[in-house]
């Protein structure tokens, strides 16, 4: 399979004022803590977009993201791996396929099984983030952990057992 020109997804940030860097791991509440960061940012960022978009001035590659580390508190979030799967498909396959995707045979609404084997057959050129192993992000290729503190996306919603829960 032919990949046409690859566009650069944002998935490291570095915040060099506060000495904080961020791996925004898909589909893992990454959104959520870039948003929950946000007052850190310059005054003369433009917040009104995603959190991604807003972010792209402070992206960083991870070997950059490497040579930072010692003199950085890195942090990310994680998730099932299972779960993360499942909210990719549902998201980006069933509810609007993702552009980026159509390139790799994702079709929009395809069947959860042929998703699946579509995913084991081509992982290996499969470049896009929402996609690849959380594992893949969060080690250097020397498989050393890059991150300083890495927090676990999946608070279940509880029940009240009784009104005075």
């Amino acid at each position: 399979m032919e990949i046409p020109n690859q566009r650069r997804q944002p998935v490291f940030f570095d915040l060099p004022e506060h000495r904080i860097s961020v791996i925004s791991t898909p589909k893992c509440a990454s959104s959520s803590l870039l948003k929950l960061l946000g007052p850190l940012l310059r005054e003369d960022v433009d917040r009104v977009r995603a959190p991604q978009r807003i972010w792209k001035s402070y992206s960083v590659g991870p070997r950059e993201l490497w040579d930072l580390k010692p003199d950085r508190f890195i942090v990310a979030t994680v998730r099932n791996p299972w779960a993360r799967v499942v909210s990719h498909y549902k998201d980006k396959v069933v509810a609007q396929l993702h552009d980026r995707l159509e390139q790799y045979g994702f079709r929009k609404g395809m069947p959860f099984e042929d998703y699946l084997d579509l995913i084991d057959r081509d992982y290996d050129i499969i470049k896009d983030f929402h996609v690849k192993r959380q594992v893949d992000m969060l080690f250097s290729a020397a498989a050393c952990c890059l991150t300083s503190f890495c927090a676990q996306n999946g608070l279940q919603k509880t029940r009240r057992s009784s009104p005075n829960w």
